[in-house]
């Protein structure tokens, strides 16, 4: 059984749906301005190490279920 690992933009369009956070929230939690989330969400920024590490604080059982810079950089080679 293969696991799914979201996308930022996935991740945060999850997160809004199953969690019912706001872009507010978000922003909080990721320690960014909300105009980074809405990036983030549009899938214009991915998120970094950070972010990931943020997230995961947050919301336990999303570790190892978001894909972040460094997989992303680990993939093109």
């Amino acid at each position: 059984m293969s696991k799914n690992v979201f996308t930022a933009s996935a991740t945060i369009k999850y997160l809004k749906s199953r969690e019912k956070i706001t872009i507010k929230q978000m922003a909080l939690i990721l320690d960014v301005h909300a105009k980074v989330v809405q990036e983030i969400e549009n899938g214009k920024v991915n998120f970094t190490k950070r972010h990931y590490f943020s997230i995961i604080e947050a919301f336990p059982y999303m570790e190892g279920a978001i894909e972040y810079y460094e997989n992303l950089k680990l993939k093109d080679k």
